[in-house]
């Protein structure tokens, strides 16, 4: 009698169980969670990019004439990016921390219009 009594709770609880954890509220809420680890994984990658971005203009190991794409491929999608207000230049740039808005160094990337970068401004922080 015990042992069926026994059953019956544990297979109760299962039960009950198994209607949390499929839950929509829950579902939504662990979806979230997952959202906020791809994004918190995305800000650290930025955060990289840019990093190393600003090591090679300090190392002089950026060279002007290379495309737009491959740029974007070593360095990631700027923070900002806009046409040139000048006729004779096709696009500007933007790269900083992705999250520090004031407090942050930048680079200022000009591509003409073929979309090969012509030059770049790194302006410090403390400037």
């Amino acid at each position: 009698m015990k042992f069926k009594f026994l059953i019956i709770i544990f297979f109760s609880v299962l039960y009950l169980q198994g209607c949390i954890l499929f839950s929509p509220e829950l579902k939504t809420l662990k979806e979230v969670g997952e959202s906020q680890k791809k994004i918190d994984l995305y800000l650290v990658r930025q955060n990289e990019l840019f990093e190393k971005l600003v090591e090679d203009l300090k190392k002089e190991r950026l060279a002007a004439g290379i495309l737009k794409s491959e740029f974007i491929d070593v360095y990631g999608e700027p923070v900002l990016a806009e046409r040139s207000p000048d006729s004779s230049s096709g696009e500007i740039m933007l790269y900083r921390h992705p999250t520090e808005y004031f407090n942050s160094d930048k680079v200022y990337v000009h591509f003409d219009q073929e979309g090969r970068l012509i030059h770049w401004e790194y302006i410090p922080v403390n400037q």
